[in-house]
């Protein structure tokens, strides 16, 4: 019973990260901007989406000398009948901005920030223990994985400087692991938003 119980964990997993892949390549798309980043400065911040909806990018960006910053929220095709779908454009929420907005992106160290694999050792809890069938001990790793919550994959460029990075979970995560300080960079990434923009993202 626990090794199909462990078996369907890992198929949920492997599920979710596929479709999750799968529609961030699309979210530019349906977004209805570049997929390659073009300008000079630029941050994108994509919130996992719904699977039946679409999802939310948040960006900011430098063109022409001017700061742009935007929520844009898109949408999936919906289905009208059994060969044809309707598709809807994007709604694009736009802000104020200037170079001390991107500037406060960068002192959180937004430009720095690993990809989740490099730290996934600080959420493991390591202990010795006994084999009672070799006699021999060995280390036994434990983790607790969050099934559900919001992911964010961010892009960030300023010049040649380039970073990208996935955070699955990260308000969970960062709440069950305080002492991860890369969690908790990103958590102020997302309050900055928030309190400087007036939206829940």
């Amino acid at each position: 019973m626990l090794k199909m119980n462990f078996i369907f964990k890992i198929f949920i997993i492997f599920l979710s990260i596929s479709l999750n892949a799968q529609q961030r390549r699309s979210a530019d798309y349906y977004a209805q901007i570049p997929e390659k980043i073009e300008n000079e400065q630029e941050i994108r911040i994509y919130k996992d989406f719904s699977l039946t909806n679409g999802g939310k990018i948040f960006r900011i960006y430098f063109k022409n000398n001017k700061c742009n910053a935007e929520l844009i929220s898109w949408f999936f095709p919906t289905q009208t009948s059994s060969d044809e779908y309707n598709s809807e454009n994007p709604e694009v929420t736009k802000f104020q901005c200037s170079d001390k907005t991107f500037m406060n992106f960068e002192i959180r160290n937004i430009q720095y920030l690993p990809k989740e694999e490099y730290f996934k050792y600080k959420k493991e809890n390591k202990t010795i223990v006994l084999n009672d069938d070799t006699k021999e001990y060995e280390i036994e790793i434990r983790q607790s994985l969050v099934m559900d919550g919001v992911g964010y994959n961010v892009k960030y460029k300023n010049g040649k400087i380039f970073n990208q990075f996935y955070y699955s979970n990260p308000k969970t995560y960062s709440e069950n692991y305080p002492e991860i300080d890369e969690l908790q960079n990103f958590m102020e990434i997302l309050k900055y938003i928030e309190s400087e923009f007036k939206i829940k993202f």
